[in-house]
């Protein structure tokens, strides 16, 4: 049986899982999270084989929350570090890619906003996901990367 903790602010979004899940053979939604520190608590507290987790909750980001779960549950995210044989600009989505070369194109993350007709918010959150798939912490570094990879001129 796979041990799933679903992890989101909205009450909604986490009942649509379970109640996706429930019809699903050999899945168990064991707990529920309505925040990061709940998730935590949790992943500290018990086992689980799946932590279903909402990027974009209120006070910390689920992306800081998968970097604890990481570091206290180091087998719980082992599959995060396998080496898939691809190079990290194409474990990218469609929306991250562009972002990424916009990005190493010197573009800033207002005026990518602007361009995409999107919130900077949204375009912070997409450059986040792409430093951290990309194992990259400054934009040079995604120029560098672009250029070497002639994904840009």
């Amino acid at each position: 049986m796979i041990r799933i903790l679903v992890a989101d602010d909205h009450a909604v979004v986490r009942q649509g899982v379970v109640q996706i899940l429930a019809d699903v053979k050999d899945m168990l939604v064991k707990d529920e999270a309505q925040n990061g520190t709940e998730t935590l608590d949790m992943v500290s507290k018990y086992e689980y084989d799946v932590v279903l987790l909402d990027i974009s909750m209120p006070g910390r980001s689920g992306l800081e929350i998968l970097e604890e779960i990481k570091a206290q549950r180091p087998k719980l995210a082992d599959e995060l570090e396998v080496n898939t044989g691809k190079l990290p600009h194409e474990r990218l989505s469609d929306r991250e890619h562009q972002v990424m070369l916009m990005l190493a194109g010197g573009k800033s993350v207002s005026d990518i906003a602007s361009e995409l007709c999107l919130s900077v918010k949204t375009i912070s959150t997409y450059r986040t996901r792409i430093m951290e798939k990309m194992g990259m912490k400054k934009n040079a570094e995604l120029t560098l990367y672009a250029v070497h990879n002639k994904l840009i001129n």
